[in-house]
């Protein structure tokens, strides 16, 4: 298989290499979700009235929503890389089928991760086992999982 089907595909048409593009898409969330709709919130509720029923002025309300949103921006920053820097394992808990058999009867034709044939006189299926698989988070998963975690 080649082309656009394949993981991490170095040609994709036009396109070039899709895995810049869904970074970029990535990326572009992070900031719509992390930054302007916090501002937008921000400001909309830094509109007042005054003592004397003078609405609150524009640049009034802009600076009191880029505080805010700052201020959210460094608390969000501090939790982002303290959990990036601890917690950024992942674990996928994963279950293997045991097979024993006669060797000689035993014929089995594997891919990369997955069996595509399992062929056998004698088989015998003695349970599953459990185990995991550890990885690293990049900064681009973490940042993903980060802003559904709070939410936004």
């Amino acid at each position: 298989m080649t082309g656009c089907a394949t993981y991490r595909s170095s040609y994709c048409g036009f396109l070039g290499d899709l895995s810049n593009l869904w970074l970029f898409i990535s990326i572009t969330l992070a900031v719509f979700a992390l930054i302007v709709v916090p501002f937008a919130v921000f400001y909309y509720e830094a509109y007042d009235m005054d003592l004397d029923d003078q609405e609150t002025s524009c640049c009034k309300q802009a600076c009191q929503a880029l505080r805010w949103t700052f201020v959210s921006l460094f608390v969000g920053a501090i939790l982002f890389f303290i959990g990036f820097m601890f917690l950024r394992t992942i674990r996928i808990p994963i279950q293997a089928l045991e097979i024993t058999s006669d060797a000689s009867n035993f014929n089995a034709i594997a891919t990369y991760g997955t069996f595509i044939k399992v062929s056998s006189q004698l088989k015998t299926f003695t349970g599953f086992t459990s185990s995991e698989i550890t990885m690293d988070a990049t900064i681009a998963v973490w940042l993903i999982a980060f802003v559904c975690f709070i939410g936004w």
